[in-house]
């Protein structure tokens, strides 16, 4: 049984008995975190302190507290490690906020992983030390949105930097979800998050990546962003995890999409135009509908060739040409977009243009997979 199923099966019980039940069980997992908080007396009574419990993180608020910048972050990791102690497992992140008064915008937010709080149990790092590098958020009055989400990327970056990626995750969304999604002025957002889905799929999570790789389309889709290399990056990825799943009807339903949008259209950007219907004829060969994945890259090779565009990238496409007859048993063509394949790389291993030159080991690479296709011939 895969993690999909496990997860479903564990899920079953609370759809059965309902919402409300879902409900029940999230405000008594609160009552509980800040009874727990409380009985540890972390912070003083006048703080006000309360926690909630959102996903697997674990959200501490506290108010009327005027302790210095590192004495507040060794109070964090000591109301995180209550919290852990008290329900072990369920967190991976507990973020402790600590706001300047009630109604204000002004707060200072420290971030500490349930991990580091196992690292101090067992006596691997020490509190200071762990004061000295935990993750904090310092949100003022003057911030703007780009500034407040900027700081929190800061954060998540931290995270990643040190392959912790579901922690990285967890502060990204806590932003969104209090902030709303962050204006893409320069990118960053998207970058952050491209690693991070990376960083999920090379530790064998593909369905966070599939999760995060997801955001990424919707936010640069609603901001009408989807026109960059980021952007482009993103949904191969996206459609590569689709198709390795095997879930064509959904790459299709994705694609169709995306070369229908009038800022990725044939009249306004050709390249990426090309680039996705040549990803929906992929989706075609897998599915048999071979008229149309013909159709599709013919159109392709018109717009490459139209529009000037890399020779190695035209090459792709010629391939793509020769897995779609081979698929059908049309030997001859498949030979014929092979071989012309093969031609481009062979210029390219030597061209003196930068736009087409390739190295010795990219060019050896395709020419092995080349030729073991026209062996299968």
């Amino acid at each position: 049984m895969n993690k999909r199923n496990l997860l479903i099966g564990s899920l079953i019980p609370v759809v059965v008995l309902g919402v409300a039940f879902g409900s029940m069980a999230q405000a008594q997992s609160a009552s509980g975190l800040t009874e727990a908080l409380h009985k540890a007396r972390v912070f003083p009574p006048s703080s006000g302190a309360r926690a909630s419990l959102v996903g697997r993180q674990a959200v501490i608020e506290v108010f009327h507290n005027s302790a210095d910048a590192f004495s507040r972050r060794k109070a964090a990791i000591s109301a995180a490690r209550t919290l852990v102690n008290y329900a072990a497992g369920q967190f991976n992140t507990v973020s402790v906020k600590f706001h300047e008064q009630s109604g204000s915008t002004s707060y200072s937010e420290v971030i500490v992983n349930a991990r580091d709080i196992t690292s101090l149990s067992v006596g691997t790092i020490k509190l200071d030390e762990l004061a000295a590098n935990v993750s904090q958020v310092d949100i003022g009055p003057a911030d703007s949105k780009a500034d407040i989400f900027n700081k929190y990327l800061g954060a998540a970056e931290k995270q990643i930097d040190q392959g912790h990626f579901w922690e990285a995750e967890q502060i990204v969304d806590s932003a969104a979800r209090i902030h709303g999604n962050p204006p893409e002025t320069n990118g960053r957002f998207t970058k952050d998050m491209i690693t991070l889905a990376e960083g999920f799929d090379t530790w064998g999570d593909p369905e966070r990546a599939e999760a995060v790789l997801r955001k990424i389309v919707d936010h640069r889709e609603t901001t009408n962003s989807l026109n960059d290399a980021d952007a482009d990056r993103s949904v191969q990825h996206l459609v590569d995890l689709l198709l390795e799943g095997k879930r064509y009807a959904e790459a299709e339903q994705l694609l169709t999409k995306l070369v229908s949008n009038p800022s990725l259209s044939k009249a306004t950007n050709p390249q990426a135009y090309a680039a996705n219907l040549e990803r929906l004829a992929q989706c075609h060969i897998a599915t048999a509908k071979y008229t149309e994945a013909e159709s599709e890259l013919n159109e392709v090779v018109s717009l490459k060739e139209s529009s000037g565009e890399s020779s190695i990238s035209l090459a792709k496409t010629f391939e793509g040409l020769g897995d779609l007859y081979r698929t059908q048993g049309k030997r001859s063509d498949a030979q014929s977009y092979y071989k012309r394949a093969r031609a481009i790389f062979d210029h390219a291993v030597v061209s003196r243009k930068l736009s087409e030159k390739i190295d010795y080991q990219t060019y050896h690479a395709h020419l092995r997979q080349i030729d073991e296709k026209l062996k299968q011939l």
